[in-house]
């Protein structure tokens, strides 16, 4: 299946194994425990006596970072980014610049590159894939002393499970991460918008308007209106007019408005005659004379008192021990008056005091 004279160089310390078998084990370690059996195929063609150097790998069209960097492919990873970055620029800087290109035909280049970064990869990955295994079986032939010393060298830098399984955990990760960078980048625009449609309503309290006068520019000469004085008493009479200096931008200092005029009252007629004042009234004072149980006793009073010119007063009082006579005499216009008549009344026999007013 494989010739020895074309894959592997020749060397006084290769081992005596079959020429076949011995390039089947260095390929068999180079590319690895994935997929073996296929790149084994495929490489078998490539290194016969008509060597076939395209075929299709799905890998390298869908997966064709990934499937590099799984494979060690460094150099065809840097070339195969740099010209995805490249021919885009390329063909919007040159064909627009330079050309002319209309918008319809640089998106239909644009969509031929994306094209063609699939199925160029998918096309000469196994080419690729062989040709760096090719290397890598020279320099491990020039550095081991047997062919199973080879195979080992292989071995520990082909591709394995465990590098397949932190290829795939490494770009479940760069998938979340971008996800969640993009969920939470639309959560917090989204609020952004919905409050830029509200109107923005100031708290600021409202300025208040002041007249300014420049006190170094005179104030010009405004003739001042007479106002007739309002007959009706139900209004005020409005304020004088006090002309204003046109407001200029030095200088300036706040005057506030004058006050209104407070109402005042309507002037009287001279020849209507004023009402006389009413004479002051001075309280009335009484004597208290006693409170009586009795009303013989009450009745008893009010004759003496009756008797000794002293006008008496009688008056009911109901109480929680029953009704009672308060008897007092007056009233008297004064407390000189109330005075003397205690001195009349205690000369009678009876108890006299000068009551509160």
């Amino acid at each position: 299946m494989f010739t020895s004279a074309s894959t592997v160089p020749s060397s006084t310390t290769a081992p005596a194994a079959a020429p076949h078998q011995a390039v089947t084990q260095l390929y068999r370690a180079a590319i690895g425990s994935v997929n073996t059996p296929y790149y084994l195929q495929n490489f078998a063609g490539m290194d016969g006596a008509k060597p076939r150097t395209l075929s299709w790998n799905w890998g390298a069209c869908l997966y064709t970072v990934n499937w590099m960097v799984y494979r060690g492919l460094w150099e065809a990873v840097f070339v195969y980014l740099a010209s995805c970055l490249a021919v885009p620029l390329l063909i919007i800087g040159i064909g627009r610049l330079v050309f002319s290109l209309p918008h319809w035909l640089e998106v239909a280049l644009l969509v031929a590159c994306a094209a063609l970064a699939f199925v160029i990869p998918g096309v000469l990955g196994n080419a690729l894939f062989f040709g760096k295994c090719r290397d890598k079986i020279s320099a491990a032939l020039s550095t081991s002393d047997s062919l199973a010393n080879a195979c080992l060298v292989l071995s520990a830098h082909s591709a394995t499970r465990k590098r397949l399984v932190w290829t795939i955990a490494i770009n479940a990760g760069m998938l979340s991460v971008g996800i969640s960078a993009a969920a939470l980048l639309f959560r917090t625009s989204e609020p952004v918008a919905k409050r830029s449609d509200l109107p923005v309503v100031s708290n600021a309290p409202p300025s208040l308007d002041l007249i300014t006068v420049n006190a170094a520019t005179p104030a010009p000469s405004v003739p001042v209106v007479p106002v007739a004085p309002v007959e009706s008493t139900s209004m005020p009479r409005a304020p004088d007019l006090v002309p204003v200096a046109t407001a200029t931008a030095s200088d300036m200092k706040p005057v506030l408005a004058p006050k209104p005029a407070q109402m005042e009252p309507p002037a009287k007629s001279p020849t209507e005659p004023r009402p006389p004042k009413p004479p002051r009234q001075t309280p009335a004072v009484y004597v208290n004379v006693g409170i009586f149980g009795n009303p013989s006793n009450a009745n008893r009073a009010i004759e003496k008192l009756t008797a000794a010119d002293l006008p008496p007063v009688a008056r009911v009082v109901t109480s929680a021990k029953g009704d009672f006579t308060r008897v007092r005499a007056g009233p008297f216009v004064s407390a000189t008056e109330a005075k003397a008549a205690v001195v009349r009344i205690k000369a009678l026999g009876l108890d006299a005091v000068v009551a509160r007013p």
